[in-house]
């Protein structure tokens, strides 16, 4: 809850300095899932602020931990395609959980954002080496 908090309300520079404490206390796991938690928590409209913050520092470990969180909702993971560049895009679509491609191809489709839908597509027999579990 307190990392959920710290994710949704603090603009970015202190989300930054949060971050750097957490790392220096050898707390790094816990910094990575608040980063998590402002792609998944915070206003989809304020989420890119923060990638880019990040993004400008070269901090990608961490802007690609955004990423991640957005990518676990629909609604924020198209916030997110819209607003970034290609390489911002790839880190998002790369993502996805496996079993929430198809959706996300849908939404994509809606979008109207056709080319990036047919990157993610599923095959409708699944993939060739998938295991048969």
């Amino acid at each position: 809850m307190f990392l959920t908090s710290l994710a949704q309300w603090h603009l970015s520079a202190a989300l930054q300095t949060i971050v750097v404490r957490l790392h220096a206390a050898a707390l790094s796991r816990d910094a990575f899932e608040m980063l998590e938690f402002v792609g998944s928590h915070r206003q989809p409209t304020r989420i890119m602020e923060v990638v880019s913050h990040f993004n400008d520092l070269g901090a990608t470990k961490e802007r690609d931990a955004i990423l991640k969180g957005m990518a676990s909702d629909e609604s924020r993971f198209i916030v997110g395609i819209k607003g970034s560049d290609t390489e911002l895009q790839d880190v998002l679509m790369s993502s996805i959980p496996w079993n929430k491609k198809p959706d996300y191809a849908k939404a994509l489709t809606r979008a109207g954002l056709h080319e990036l839908a047919n990157r993610i597509e599923v095959p409708s027999g699944g993939y060739s080496d998938e295991p048969p579990f």
